[in-house]
């Protein structure tokens, strides 16, 4: 569980970096999608994936809100840096 905190919050950041965000915004970024990834993680265990997706989906979406207005910049910094752990790559990849 530990590997995957610390992977989520660095994949993030790492996203972030391509998507040109201010570097003081990295954490941030960080913060959001693991908590993302850890909602889907927990919950994909008990519930459905899309259900767990959604959930999951939803805390990133509040969090990058808080931090938004937190931090007084636009919400799409965090939104679309923070998702990036929950596209289902590979999935749809093996789906095509």
């Amino acid at each position: 569980m530990i590997a995957n905190m610390i992977c989520s919050f660095v994949g993030t950041i790492g996203f972030s970096i391509v998507f040109n965000v201010q570097p003081k915004y990295y954490q941030y970024c960080g913060i959001t999608g693991m908590l993302g990834w850890m909602c889907y993680y927990w919950c994909s265990n008990v519930i459905s994936a899309p259900i767990a997706t959604f959930l999951a989906t939803m805390l990133v979406v509040f969090c990058s809100r808080f931090f938004a207005v937190w931090r007084k910049c636009p919400i799409t910094v965090f939104l679309i840096s923070g998702i990036f752990p929950l596209v289902p790559g590979a999935y749809v990849y093996y789906t095509a």
